[in-house]
């Protein structure tokens, strides 16, 4: 009678530790999704330091003593979801600190993340960020919450604002009319931070928008992108 008691239990436990490895492995598969729309990769996500490369893993060894039937079952999708829980954690952290939407609610996107001709001098130059052109006065909003680190001109991007978002992912808001926010001020998701203008080399009204990994500019239009995944699936 005990040692039923004891293989119900057993699988009652067995039950519940399966339903939480497959959410966790579910959670995982749509956020490395997310990464891969957005051009992340592992080796991104290692130079912020919060997710070890596939294969990087170590530690004495030391065999494990498996108990037949259900409680041998429980033993191995107990480990398993250890394991898996430190990945879904440093995914969950990374995903946090990046800004997933677009700084504006309307805008036309007029210049793309990577080499192009200089609106101004013709010459062919990198482009670090996207123009995303909009109405004069249109409402600059923080795509995630931060720590402004710099808000004011910067020669070429004019009036200037950098958020910090915290695992080494940073963002800027170029050629704005009015900086609506100061350097150390915390800020929230969705915050106004500033007002489109022209400041700086600018053609026109626009926002140019940069997000950088350790001081590395990445696309922004990919991250974009991937937001959209994210709520349409």
């Amino acid at each position: 009678m005990v040692l039923e008691e004891i293989k119900d239990l057993h699988a009652s436990q067995e039950q519940a530790v399966a339903a939480i490895l497959t959410q966790t492995s579910d959670s995982i598969t749509s956020a490395e999704k997310m990464m891969e729309i957005a051009g992340l990769d592992e080796g991104h996500l290692s130079e912020l330091g919060l997710y070890p490369p596939l294969g990087a893993r170590g530690g004495p060894m030391e065999d494990l003593v498996l108990i037949g039937g259900t409680a041998g079952e429980l033993q191995k999708n107990v480990a398993l979801l250890s394991e898996k829980t430190e990945r879904w954690k440093a995914l969950d952290e990374v995903l946090a600190c990046i800004p997933w939407v677009p700084p504006v609610d309307y805008y036309q996107l007029t210049s793309k993340f990577g080499k192009r001709r200089d609106p101004i001098n013709g010459k062919i130059a990198m482009h670090k960020g996207i123009d995303l052109a909009a109405w004069p006065k249109t409402k600059v909003l923080a795509p995630a919450p931060g720590v402004v680190t710099f808000a004011g001109r910067d020669s070429g991007y004019g009036k200037m604002i950098e958020i910090d978002h915290g695992c080494g992912i940073t963002s800027r808001y170029a050629h704005l009319r009015t900086i609506k926010v100061e350097k150390g001020q915390e800020i929230k998701h969705r915050d106004t931070i500033g007002l489109v203008g022209s400041t700086g080399r600018s053609t026109g009204p626009h926002i140019h928008y940069e997000i950088r990994i350790n001081d590395k500019p990445i696309d922004p239009l990919k991250i974009i992108e991937a937001g959209r995944f994210a709520v349409n699936g």
